[in-house]
């Protein structure tokens, strides 16, 4: 059983410290708004393909989505639960989809928030580029 990302003490982590060590701040932060803005543009994609019922689209939406979250995940996010929710679109299981889905959309919001506040806390610190 997957842990419940609802509990607060439990929720999918990212960490972007190892990223903050390879890159500057400007160039995180720019890795970080073009990630956000994909994760969001794939995202009303999903739900586009998941309206229309073409869950091999759908599929392959999420599968880049996993991408991202794979990316900035640490240990404790359950991945697993995208894999699910990404073989039951490729399977065309409703069933499995509607008892995996909700959980994978939670992973997707916590990276989304998390990337957002990192954007919102960076903004605050780094002074406009000068020309």
């Amino acid at each position: 059983m997957h842990p419940n990302l609802d509990e607060p003490n439990h929720a999918c982590r990212f960490s972007l410290a190892e990223l903050a060590a390879l890159y500057d701040a400007r160039a995180l932060g720019s890795l970080i708004a073009r990630a956000l803005d994909q994760l969001r543009r794939d995202g009303t994609a999903l739900d586009a393909h998941l309206a229309a019922g073409a869950f091999a689209e759908a599929a392959h939406v999420l599968h880049k989505m996993k991408g991202t979250v794979s990316f900035f995940a640490q240990d404790e996010c359950p991945l697993a639960a995208l894999h699910s929710a990404e073989a039951a679109l490729r399977l065309g299981d409703r069933g499995a989809l509607a008892a995996a889905l909700p959980e994978a959309r939670r992973v997707f919001a916590a990276l989304e928030q998390t990337l957002a506040a990192h954007l919102a806390r960076s903004a605050q610190r780094i002074p406009p580029p000068t020309l």
